[in-house]
């Protein structure tokens, strides 16, 4: 786990991991378009279908190993992705004094959750924060 990070610390980084999911997002759809045009396995298969298939394959495999520099780019800013799909990513943070995951959800525009270290999506629990708190003074 990385260094704790503030929750309005990863809210400034969610402009940029909504652009990272977004790059991903195109780099999956077309890695799952270049499948669909593979030709079928052929016992003899012509030079321009072994041709066609490696060209293919070249993309298919540039297009996943950009995949993963994003989702090594998310690390680098501190987050660990837990699903691509659903666009979930935890952040090391503190609540209470505890260590927790603070985390995110593709389409949130600021952290509202986290969890335990040992627990997942399923038991996030609402985070408290100072700006959510408001103060009545006469």
């Amino acid at each position: 786990m990385g260094k704790n990070l503030s929750p309005r610390e990863v809210d400034a980084l969610l402009p940029k991991l909504e652009g990272i999911f977004l790059h991903m997002d195109a780099c999956r759809k077309r890695v799952y378009e270049l499948a669909a045009t593979r030709p079928p396995p052929n016992a003899h298969p012509t030079a321009t279908e072994v041709a066609d298939s490696a060209r293919i394959r070249s993309q298919m495999e540039f297009l996943l190993r950009a995949v993963r520099d994003d989702i090594a780019l998310v690390s680098q800013l501190g987050g660990t992705v837990k699903d691509i799909d659903a666009g979930l990513v935890d952040f090391p943070g503190r609540v209470d004094d505890e260590d927790v995951w603070l985390c995110w959800k593709r389409s949130e525009n600021k952290i509202h959750y986290w969890h335990p270290l040992d627990a997942g999506f399923s038991e996030r629990q609402t985070l408290q924060r100072s700006e959510d708190r408001t103060s009545t003074t006469h």
